[in-house]
């Protein structure tokens, strides 16, 4: 009878180790990072068609380049498909001709860490604010609809055992129309925490979740540059 009790609190014991065994090796394997593929996906904007298309080019500037042709493939299709005709598409760093007005995107990041955060709060509200003070007349309500927008990441410091989902775009609009060049930047940024309960699909749904936002905000900011520029009659 002891010898069965013994038998039955090793096995237990085995059970226990084991399944300690398989949470560890789980929080080890999460403890990456995730890369997710962005897509840009909305109705055509039929009303919004300018004389002169915008000058339109991105550029994949993460750190993990991984499914990169892919990024910047669906990131082209969709804005195309939005925008149709109103844009047209340029290398990132080929020379803006006098009399255009380009957009210049930069991928910063679309992806998941655990536990870690990738963007500094200090960094959002500097960009925004130095923006701000140097906006030329002609975009001050395109850059006050992007701050507007901006989604506040959390002040409090992310506890281990969640996923942060971190999309962060870098927007450049160029104005050569007149004289020297106009200029103004400005990131897009949202973060979604998610708890490790399936691993990698709570990776990704941090990342599906903060990419929906960023490319929803980019699409507002774009849609209050377009109307601008067909006020202007570009």
């Amino acid at each position: 009878m002891k010898k069965d009790i013994l038998m039955q609190v090793s096995r237990a014991g085995k059970n226990l180790m084991f399944l300690l065994l398989l949470l560890l090796l789980h929080a080890l394997g999460c403890a990456a990072q995730r890369v997710a593929v962005p897509e840009i996906r909305d109705t055509p904007r039929n009303g919004l068609n300018l004389t002169k298309p915008v000058i339109f080019s991105v550029l994949d500037a993460r750190t993990n380049k991984e499914k990169s042709q892919e990024a910047m493939t669906n990131m082209r299709n969709g804005l195309s498909n939005v925008y149709g005709n109103s844009l047209e598409w340029s290398e990132y760093f080929e020379k803006i001709p006098a009399g255009k007005v380009a957009v210049k995107i930069r991928l910063k990041a679309n992806e998941a860490n655990f536990g870690v955060r990738c963007v500094p709060i200090a960094y959002v509200q500097n960009s925004f604010s130095s923006t701000l003070a140097v906006a030329p007349n002609n975009w001050v309500n395109v850059v006050s609809v992007a701050s507007t927008q901006q989604t506040l990441l959390a002040m409090s410091f992310i506890p281990q055992g969640w996923w942060i989902g971190t999309s962060w775009l870098e927007i450049e609009i160029v104005d050569k129309r007149v004289g020297d060049s106009e200029r103004v930047n400005f990131p897009i940024v949202a973060e979604q925490e998610e708890p490790n309960t399936w691993g990698y699909k709570s990776a990704s749904k941090s990342t599906n979740k903060s990419w929906g936002i960023v490319s929803q905000h980019l699409l507002q900011i774009l849609d209050t540059m377009f109307l601008a520029l067909r006020d202007q009659d570009y």
